[in-house]
């Protein structure tokens, strides 16, 4: 469930239209493929929506960083340390 769902950044790689975030091990909540977050982009909270979600992907199997992939950040990456807070969807 995305509601309640919060973490940082610890890293942003670009895909053609997506954005692959690695989250930072400290995080609250749940989070699914198809639900929204908002990511914290300068000062400005930019809704996207979460394609895909998976642990240690890039990652040896012991280590246990959050990866997901969003859809919706065209211009701009987050920063590490950003805020990754769960929304519901937007109308």
């Amino acid at each position: 469930m995305a509601i309640g769902f919060e973490a940082r950044v610890q890293s942003c790689l670009r895909l053609k239209s997506r954005r692959v975030l690695v989250l930072e091990p400290a995080l609250q909540g749940e989070i699914a493929s198809g639900e929204w977050v908002e990511v914290q982009v300068g000062p400005e909270r930019v809704p996207v929506r979460v394609t895909d979600v998976a642990w240690s992907s890039a990652f040896a199997a012991d280590s246990a960083p959050l990866t997901i992939v969003v859809e919706g950040l065209v211009e701009n990456e987050p920063e590490v340390g950003a805020r990754v807070v769960g929304i519901p969807k937007p109308l």
